[in-house]
């Protein structure tokens, strides 16, 4: 998709009087754009920076590599590579700009290039300075206190988020840090010089929240309708005061607020610059750098909040003072222990029940991953997961995520439909009274299963695409525009899988019996094991035998007498109407004293087509081995006689 570029207009730059700001004709943009300060500074300021080290050399205060003792170089290019920022507060940063200039030497005709650093500062509501000072720049890693990306967006490790969320609370509300309580959000808001106000953000209810920095026309809904309303700067609109995530919707864009200002003032002050009209919610377009960028506000925005509403040292307090139901701390406590527990800090820090799962299982506590797992359109029991189960597996999953991975994944597709699987719970799970029982028409697992999930529950690796975000300007937290999963299965979990799946399907080959009052089972004969077979294809007798080019009567004798041995051929098409999984194949082979025959020709020819040719049958496999003059494997479709048929 192509955007078109507008011709260079020239906008006067009001922080610096007789300059001029080089900007793209707004009216050929398509879309709005999220702009770098390092775009900035390469657009427009290549000139300014050119003539600052020009000066510096001329006076002798620029240092220079070495040209010789008679050589007399002058620079002929400047270039800006690269810019690296330091915040010094929320409106404004230390810039180290990195410049390649190219020098000539005319004595020796040699061209040399070498990098500069020139630092200056840039401030939005005050005098900036570029060219504080320059000097050689070797690619030494620069020492920066707080530093920010191009867009002016914070680096944060996840080791400090608690550290960023110690001194967000000190800052404006010191005393949610005295013990565990529930977070003021409106004192808190009004601490930070903004207000709350209630509107309804978007027709579907997604959007919960958005902050304002300036006074702008905002797009909100009445019904269905939208509507065009002017919004005061320094307004946090919401959805709704009464929503339970109420507290932590308004948490998120406090965070906003106090680390992504400057951020947000950039974007301002560009567009303040190129007098654009920005186009609300649909219209829009953004580049991957771009989308990264947004990422990554709400990635600390929700990582910052999560710590902030459940600040550590109070949830240390939160869980020395519990005890479950009979007494236990939370190191001797079950399941559904836990759920009390995360329930319990629920209510009393107002956060969400995944921030409170996370925070436990952040502090050590594995065991309450199988907690709180989204099902199907509800929570699924609880559930032990092994302690060696990866983080980013899961049992659990609604059906809706499960049908995606349909089609794209053929064991995943063979396991499903093989039959040897239900869907109890939110989970896939082995189709056998041991793990799972069915209850008003649903199926659940048993305790057995939930205490034992990697013996019959199907796993399923979580990898998340990344996330878009919406972006208006003057508007930060739009609606999360789309999140999808894909699944997809290690080789050791399918191994065991398929172990397990072989286990359970011969095990189906048994018969219930009862000898002196005892019940005992025993393997099914041939004839039974074929009987199950077809029943189970839910075939008739003609049907099967249309489908194997073969007589009724071979599947007759196949079924009932015991001393007819069967051609591998005939095996092999019988394999092949009923689509027989490998597990029984190899049983019939055995119970037909064939099974040596897997390692011949003609079994390869039928592995061959079953693993190349999707959807094969009898019939074109034997006419392949008429074309290159070998038997077939049947000779033929006899339907049954008049005769048997009345017999």
């Amino acid at each position: 998709m192509n955007y078109e570029i507008g011709p260079i207009l020239m906008q006067p730059d009001p922080l610096r009087p007789g300059f001029s700001y080089k900007v793209r004709n707004p009216r050929c943009y398509k879309a709005p754009e999220i702009v770098s300060f390092t775009q900035i500074l390469k657009e427009n300021y290549v000139v300014e920076y050119g003539q600052f080290i020009r000066r510096e050399f001329a006076h002798g205060r620029l240092p220079v590599p070495y040209f010789g003792a008679y050589s007399k170089p002058v620079i002929v290019d400047v270039l800006i590579d690269k810019g690296y920022y330091d915040q010094l507060d929320s409106f404004s940063f230390a810039m180290y700009v990195i410049c390649d200039v190219h020098f000539y030497d005319p004595v020796t005709g040699e061209d040399y290039y070498q990098k500069y650093c020139v630092n200056g500062y840039h401030a939005f509501y005050s005098p900036s300075d570029y060219f504080l000072g320059v000097d050689i720049y070797r690619g030494e890693r620069l020492r920066l206190k707080h530093h920010l990306d191009d867009c002016l967006v914070p680096y944060i490790r996840k080791a400090h988020y608690d550290a960023y969320a110690y001194n967000f609370l000190l800052k404006y509300q010191p005393e949610a840090l005295e013990g565990p309580c529930k977070i003021d959000i409106e004192s808190l808001v009004k601490a930070m010089g903004y207000r709350i106000q209630v509107e309804q953000l978007s027709r579907n209810g997604k959007v919960k929240a958005k902050t304002i920095f300036h006074t702008k026309m905002v797009t909100v809904y009445e019904g269905d309708k939208a509507v065009q309303k002017l919004i005061e700067g320094g307004t946090i609109l919401v959805s709704s005061k009464c929503d339970p995530d109420y507290l932590m919707n308004i948490l998120h864009e406090c965070i906003h607020i106090e680390y992504h200002m400057l951020f947000y003032e950039l974007q301002y002050y560009y567009r303040s610059l190129v007098k654009l009209e920005i186009p609300d919610f649909d219209e829009f377009f953004m580049s991957e750098d771009q989308q990264d960028t947004i990422r990554s506000m709400e990635i600390q925005a929700n990582a910052i909040s999560a710590r902030a509403v459940v600040y550590k040292e109070n949830l240390d307090i939160t869980l020395e003072n519990f005890k479950d139901e009979l007494g236990r701390d939370i190191h001797h406590t079950d399941l559904y222990g836990y759920e009390r527990l995360i329930e319990h800090i629920t209510e009393t820090y107002g956060s969400y029940r995944t921030t409170a799962k996370n925070r436990l299982h952040h502090l050590g506590f594995k065991r309450v991953r199988g907690v709180f797992e989204w099902g199907d359109r509800s929570y699924a029991k609880a559930h032990e997961i092994p302690d060696d189960f990866p983080d980013d597996w899961t049992y659990t999953l609604p059906i809706e995520e499960m049908s995606k991975i349909l089609g794209t994944n053929l064991t995943f597709d063979k396991l499903v439909f093989s039959g040897s699987f239900v869907y109890a719970d939110g989970h896939l799970c082995l189709n056998h009274p041991d793990y799972v029982i069915n209850f008003n028409g649903r199926w659940w697992l048993t305790e057995k299963a939930k205490k034992n999930m990697a013996e019959c529950c199907l796993p399923f690796r979580r990898v998340y695409g990344k996330e878009n975000y919406r972006y208006t300007f003057g508007e930060l937290n739009k609606e999360q525009q789309a999140r999808f999963y894909e699944m997809a299965f290690s080789a050791e979990q399918l191994k065991a899988l398929e172990a397990n799946r072989d286990e359970y399907l011969l095990s189906l080959l048994t018969v219930e019996y009862e000898e002196n009052g005892v019940k005992q089972t025993r393997k099914m004969t041939r004839g039974e094991t074929v009987k199950f077979l077809m029943k189970r294809s839910g075939m008739t007798e003609d049907a099967v035998a249309e489908a194997a080019d073969c007589s009724v009567e071979t599947l007759t004798a196949l079924r009932s007498k015991k001393k007819y041995t069967p051609r591998l051929g005939t095996m092999l098409a019988f394999f092949t109407a009923l689509n027989l999984e490998e597990v029984y194949r190899n049983e019939l082979l055995i119970m037909t004293k064939l099974i040596s025959e897997i390692d011949s020709e003609e079994y390869k020819t039928y592995l061959w087509f079953k693993n190349t040719v999707p959807g094969f049958n009898v019939y074109q496999v034997n006419d392949y081995l008429r074309s290159i003059g070998k038997s077939t494997w049947t000779t033929g479709y006899k339907p049954r006689s008049k005769a048997q048929k009345a017999v």
